[in-house]
């Protein structure tokens, strides 16, 4: 049985009641699609310098497939990743961006139906 699957059953306030109050996300965190289903898979972290995204790319190609990136963009004036951002990291087998930050080509993106919350 895959265990990480299971966890896909829990709602997150079933992990909040238990999460230290320095483990949860800036709740202005959202989904880009509406529909977006809940995204289970192993954290791949990533640390931006203000206004560079090299770390993503780079993270793009390094995680393993079934990876989902959680970045930290330093910078929420400058956007990380955009269409072609996500589907170069879709062809790679990324299964989705958290991102403390900011993104583009919200409308392409929502066309890949790549996951992505920013």
């Amino acid at each position: 049985m895959n265990t990480l699957s299971s966890f896909s059953d829990f709602s997150s306030c079933d992990y909040a009641d238990f999460l230290e109050q320095n483990s949860f996300m800036d709740h202005g965190i959202r989904p880009l699609h509406l529909s977006s289903s809940r995204l289970v898979g192993k954290a791949y972290t990533v640390r931006c310098d203000a206004g560079d995204n090299l770390m993503v790319h780079a993270a793009i190609y390094k995680a393993p497939p079934g990876s989902i990136l959680v970045i930290d963009a330093g910078d929420v004036r400058s956007a990380v990743a955009g269409g072609n951002v996500c589907a170069t990291a879709q062809q790679r087998g990324i299964k989705g961006f958290i991102i403390d930050g900011v993104i583009r080509d919200v409308g392409e993106i929502r066309r890949l139906d790549f996951s992505v919350y920013a």
